[in-house]
């Protein structure tokens, strides 16, 4: 019997499915079937009490804390050092003295005039005990910043489990994450530095943004190994998880969704964390708050590139400005944000979205299938005619 059309046809589509399957990503969270759920009225409502009840009971704890560190806060003529320090007593000598050499460091670096009060303060919770108790994570860190005696602040607060251990080291507070990792002040750098914010860049901060000054650096090295990994058949990409979609459609120029992303963060609104955050106008930034970020970790280190690529003198005049905050960024760098932001992330992930892409090694493997594909047809033909 001849190779017909047909059968050329079949080994084309054959080959192009496999090809596509190398080649293009897998979004496996559009792979996820909806399940049928069937919902107990009354559980329903159990939950959403008792997420009620969670929101409120966070909303609370939070205002008690502040108000008991704001009390502790000192002027820096009155502490005699930029930052009011409280730590728990009984932690290990040698984690104290790492934390205070890191401290100190970071103040050298940031506060040559103390602009604001700021604090750091470790604070031990007991464990949850009840076996069904909602549970909480070991360690936290939350920020909180506004007006207290008439002067701004900001506080960076650490909570933590009262068994936990290296609370003073974990989280790169000890420096082992590297210039790129985060800092113990985080964010409250930029009040050492600059004092309290304008008001409307301030509401901005608040909204979701406040988060982009938590690193003075991020690995561009990192960044470039997870841009270019890429596994057979969809396995594993970079463009499913790392960066969202907002990001990689400003990526690739589309201006509108970079000045969004800019103006706009994503934030976690229905999550407890969010809605705590929401209820108490003075913690301006949890853990929780932003659980999906436009450019991944890069965003983290927005406002120290924003300093670095224009100087402190005018990003200076961008954080206390009174007027709108695009107007504000517009009149400071001289360029509006879309198209700052969009040049930004292009240097971190190039100017085209790479995730997409066949780079020379998978032509060769596509070339390979092919010929595999004709061969397997090929053969396949030969036995018919010969039987």
């Amino acid at each position: 019997m001849a190779f017909g059309m047909k059968h050329w046809l079949g080994v084309v589509l054959l080959g192009v499915g496999l090809i596509a399957a190398w080649l293009l990503p897998v979004d496996y969270r559009m792979t996820r079937r909806a399940r049928p759920e069937v919902v107990d009225p009354v559980q329903e409502r159990f939950l959403g009490v008792q997420h009620e009840v969670l929101v409120e009971a966070g909303r609370l704890s939070r205002l008690r804390r502040l108000d008991s560190l704001t009390a502790l806060l000192e002027p820096p003529s009155v502490a005699g050092s930029p930052v009011t320090v409280g730590l728990p007593p009984g932690l290990p000598p040698d984690e104290v003295a790492v934390f205070e050499a890191r401290l100190g460091r970071e103040v050298q670096e940031h506060a040559s005039i103390a602009a604001a009060d700021v604090g750091v303060f470790v604070i031990l919770v007991p464990p949850p005990e009840a076996p069904g108790a909602l549970r909480r994570e070991r360690q936290a860190d939350e920020f909180y910043a506004g007006e207290h005696r008439g002067r701004p602040y900001c506080m960076a607060v650490r909570v933590a489990w009262e068994e936990s251990r290296g609370i003073l080291v974990r989280g790169g507070w000890d420096g082992s994450m590297g210039p790129g990792g985060p800092s113990v002040t985080g964010p409250c750098a930029y009040f050492l530095r600059y004092g309290a914010p304008g008001p409307r860049v301030a509401e901005w901060l608040r909204d979701g943004s406040f988060e982009r000054g938590s690193r003075r650096a991020v690995s561009t090295a990192w960044i470039e190994d997870r841009v270019q990994e890429r596994m057979p058949f969809g396995m594993s990409t970079f463009a499913s998880w790392d960066v969202s979609i907002p990001g990689q459609r400003c990526i690739r120029g589309e201006l509108e969704v970079c000045r969004d992303i800019f103006l706009h963060p994503e934030r976690g609104e229905l999550t407890v964390a969010g809605r705590i955050a929401r209820g108490v106008p003075e913690l301006w930034l949890t853990e929780r708050t932003n659980p999906r970020r436009a450019f991944a970790l890069a965003d983290l280190a927005l406002f120290a590139d924003l300093e670095e690529e224009f100087g402190g003198e005018r990003f200076a005049r961008f954080w206390t400005s009174e007027k709108e905050v695009t107007a504000a960024f517009e009149e400071a760098f001289g360029l509006s944000p879309e198209r700052w932001i969009r040049g930004w992330g292009s240097g971190y992930y190039g100017t085209e979205w790479r995730g997409y892409e066949a780079g020379l090694g998978h032509w060769g493997v596509t070339l390979l299938l092919v010929a595999a594909a004709l061969t397997i047809a090929a053969a396949a033909a030969h036995r018919r005619q010969v039987a």
